[in-house]
């Protein structure tokens, strides 16, 4: 189910990310499955069938399809079972964005940071399945060496209201990518006291808040 959006986000991301996969068949059923030959990255077998040292190494559990998210420095930045709608093109987005850690919910990332004396207004876009809202708080901040700067204004949503994303991702119709989604949107914030280098997004405090971390101004 994944390998389609997957498979786009690695074609509007070349250069900038690289995808192994790791294959836990049998090795002579991963070499004449028609599937398995169409994958476009790395396909790699390491013969040990889910048993050897890559999964000792970097899975939590024994789970298909598991993901690892390792950074240029060889960090790991985000581990995860399963698949959800939108994540991929969400990291993508981020990737080509400003510098920016939205792991804590790849659905979400920031596109454009403009920050003046006026105020910051940063553009996100929201990838999910059609029929799904979200919703961002009004009590939304930026923060910055413990200080919050609150949100002032919204544009392409309404505070605390659900929003349900209207535009197709791709002109497919047919499966999973029939039914990605997305919604631009501005939230403008009090301003900086000083422009600083990087900033934390937090949608509120509450419970379930997603934030994105160490998002640069350049």
């Amino acid at each position: 189910m994944a390998e389609p959006e997957m498979r786009a986000a690695y074609k509007q991301s070349q250069g900038k990310l690289e995808i192994i996969g790791i294959n836990q068949d049998k090795r002579s059923a991963w070499q004449e499955d028609n599937f398995s030959k169409s994958i476009a990255w790395k396909n790699w077998n390491d013969g040990k069938m889910g048993k050897g040292d890559i999964e000792n190494s970097y899975c939590d559990m024994r789970a298909i399809p598991y993901y690892v998210l390792i950074s240029p420095d060889k960090h790991i930045l985000w581990k995860s079972a399963g698949y959800g709608v939108g994540w991929f093109m969400g990291l993508v987005c981020a990737i080509n964005g400003p510098k920016q850690d939205n792991t804590a919910n790849l659905q979400f990332a920031i596109r454009q940071v403009d920050a003046d004396a006026s105020g910051t207004t940063i553009s996100f876009r929201y990838y999910g399945q059609g029929g799904n809202w979200f919703r961002i708080a009004k009590d939304s901040y930026l923060e910055v060496n413990g200080k919050r700067h609150n949100v002032t204004a919204a544009n392409g949503i309404t505070l605390d209201e659900n929003t349900y994303p209207q535009q197709k991702a791709f002109a497919v119709t047919e499966g999973i990518m029939g039914k990605l989604f997305f919604t631009d949107f501005t939230l403008t914030f009090e301003p900086f006291e000083t422009i600083p280098e990087a900033f934390d997004f937090k949608e509120g405090d509450g419970e379930g808040a997603f934030v994105i971390r160490n998002v640069s101004i350049e």
